[in-house]
């Protein structure tokens, strides 16, 4: 399946500005790793701690700001509404209260626990932007990536890239769940998982000459098919 992906919760921002201090600002946070726990003084007010997540998590709508801009080039317009959605995202995760790991599937529960969790609250995604924003990071993101395949820049020319949202084509099953994962009541760090992908229907929409990729870009989820030729 071709599919890029290079989108940033708020949650893993947050993380990564925890790990880093203040001043941290790597766009290539991995999507799986684990946040130093809480030192002994600070375990010991489990409000400071999520004080500091909350603040954590204003500096990343601020570097989510800057990261957008540079990344994809979008307009502030666009790049203001990134960080604000992120914003509404970490604020729900922090809210979010941590559940025991049987909450979750199977699969899921067994991968949480592999990375030391005994709790997680699984991430609301990020608020849905509007189309003006989508179709803004989208382009420009698609511009940039899709270069090298062919056919696309002479699709692209002729406009007959079709973009929408991943969530429109839910019979793919595209996404992930993404967790912050919990250990002996204090955040640790955070993961994602896919989730089982329909490649049986993919295969189907290709062999009909259709060209289509699936992605993210800040928040982003996108599905995108271009004119080709049957296989």
């Amino acid at each position: 399946m071709l599919s890029t992906t290079t989108h940033r919760s708020s949650a893993s921002i947050a993380l990564q500005l925890l790990q880093s201090g203040p001043g941290g600002s790597n766009p290539q946070t991995p999507k799986v790793g684990l946040a130093k726990a809480p030192a002994a003084s600070e375990a010991a007010d489990s409000v400071a701690y999520r004080d500091k997540l909350a603040n954590a998590i204003r500096l990343g709508q601020k570097n989510a700001f800057e990261v957008g801009r540079t990344f994809v080039d979008m307009s502030y317009e666009t790049a203001a509404k990134v960080a604000l959605a992120m914003q509404a995202q970490g604020e729900a995760m922090v809210q979010a209260v941590p559940q025991a790991l049987s909450a979750f599937s199977p699969e899921d529960s067994a991968r949480l626990k592999a990375l030391g969790a005994d709790a997680a609250v699984l991430n609301l995604p990020m608020p849905e932007l509007d189309d003006a924003a989508f179709n803004d990071i989208v382009t420009r993101y698609i511009k940039k990536e899709f270069t090298a395949v062919p056919g696309f820049a002479d699709a692209m020319a002729a406009g007959t890239v079709v973009i929408r949202r991943a969530s429109d084509v839910p019979e793919f099953n595209f996404g992930e769940n993404n967790y912050s994962l919990y250990k002996d009541g204090y955040m640790i760090g955070g993961a994602g998982f896919g989730k089982p992908f329909n490649q049986a229907l993919y295969d189907q929409v290709a062999a009909t000459g259709l060209q289509q990729a699936f992605g993210g870009a800040m928040g982003a989820d996108y599905y995108i098919t271009w004119p080709g030729k049957p296989t």
